[in-house]
């Protein structure tokens, strides 16, 4: 969406909430849609921070196993963020699994999920607001 028209459509979200004491339900749907979106993110980021505490303490199919909820997770909300940003994330994830396949050190799949945790911050906050 243009700068121009985001702005236009925040100035008329703000007078219905002003005049009318709420949001518009097309608002409420969308401000709704996007907090959810958000919390999803952030769970993603708890299953990949849970994945790199498994691989460290030597539980790989712990470990794994977040690792594909956390997968499974980026791939109902990818679609939310620009493409280059879910080319980035992306890349990070078949990293991260190349990693665990290949028992990589501890200290490399921590750097990588630390990575990822850095880009998923950013992202959620590409999210409209």
């Amino acid at each position: 969406m243009a700068p121009a028209k985001k702005l236009s459509n925040m100035i008329v979200v703000a007078a219905l909430f002003l005049t009318v004491g709420q949001l518009p339900p097309w608002a409420s749907k969308a401000v709704a849609a996007s907090s959810q979106t958000k919390q999803e993110f952030n769970n993603i980021i708890l299953s990949l921070q849970a994945a790199d505490s498994a691989y460290a303490a030597g539980n790989n199919a712990e470990a794994q196993a977040k690792y594909n909820q956390a997968k499974s997770r980026w791939n109902q909300v990818s679609a939310a963020i620009s493409k280059s940003e879910a080319h980035e994330v992306q890349t990070l994830f078949d990293a991260l699994g190349d990693q665990m396949k290949k028992k990589a050190p501890a200290t490399e799949i921590k750097s990588t999920i630390s990575d990822m945790v850095d880009e998923l911050h950013e992202d959620i906050e590409s999210i409209r607001k």
